[in-house]
């Protein structure tokens, strides 16, 4: 077993100028996408001092930074959390307080939800002018992160509203996300040399875990859309 940063990494070696990520104009090589994780997972530890175990979740459309973020709480031990922007700021507000959350992370895309994740701390992605500490740019120098990858250390918390009464969250380990990419890769036949459409919502493991991290572990290039038009 492989601990998820590793994916990324062991693709960057081999193959760095083969197209991870395309996003609109953005164009991310594994190269890219390596460096870019890397460099969130040291600002998580070294600017935002969270340390293994604490929960960082994301207000936002899919973007490239919300991949990378997988891959930075994954080198860091921490739990990534994407937030269901459809739902109302009360209901968000619920599941971060629920989910203790240390960290909340605001795109561009979701600017006028801060009122949502009030009290918490928060920093912004993109030009999002809500007083907020900046996630750095991609060409910002970063110091090294110290890895507390492993695959039994979970890296995904998904809240479900797939049983009664209030989102309930579910915990998936490394390992977890691992096996249900070897699953996906099996049952689509995925290869580095594919394409892979994500337009449904990564805060749901349809749009994640299904075929954006498969695509990922195969060294396929996925094509991100925001969401479906």
């Amino acid at each position: 077993m492989r601990a998820l940063a590793d994916w990324i990494d062991f693709h960057a070696a081999r193959t760095p100028d083969h197209p991870a990520l395309i996003h609109g104009e953005t164009h991310l090589s594994y190269r890219d996408l390596a460096a870019r994780s890397a460099q969130l997972a040291a600002w998580l530890q070294h600017d935002c001092r969270l340390v293994a175990g604490e929960r960082v979740a994301w207000l936002g459309h899919n973007a490239p930074d919300l991949i990378a973020l997988v891959f930075a709480c994954a080198r860091c031990g921490l739990l990534l959390l994407p937030l269901n922007w459809r739902l109302g700021d009360n209901e968000i507000a619920g599941i971060v307080t629920d989910a203790e959350v240390a960290l909340a992370l605001l795109d561009i895309s979701c600017r006028e939800r801060a009122a949502a994740v009030a009290g918490v701390p928060l920093a912004a992605v993109g030009h999002v002018a809500v007083g907020a500490r900046r996630c750095p740019s991609p060409a910002a120098p970063a110091a090294a992160a110290v890895s507390a990858a492993a695959p039994d250390r979970p890296v995904l918390l998904i809240y479900t509203s797939g049983t009664t009464g209030r989102a309930k969250g579910a915990v998936l380990t490394q390992r977890a996300v691992e096996y249900n990419a070897l699953n996906a890769v099996h049952m689509h036949d995925l290869c580095a040399a594919d394409r892979v459409l994500t337009v449904l919502p990564m805060f749901h493991v349809g749009g994640l875990n299904i075929q954006t991290l498969p695509a990922l572990y195969c060294g396929a290039t996925v094509i991100l859309e925001a969401r479906f038009e």
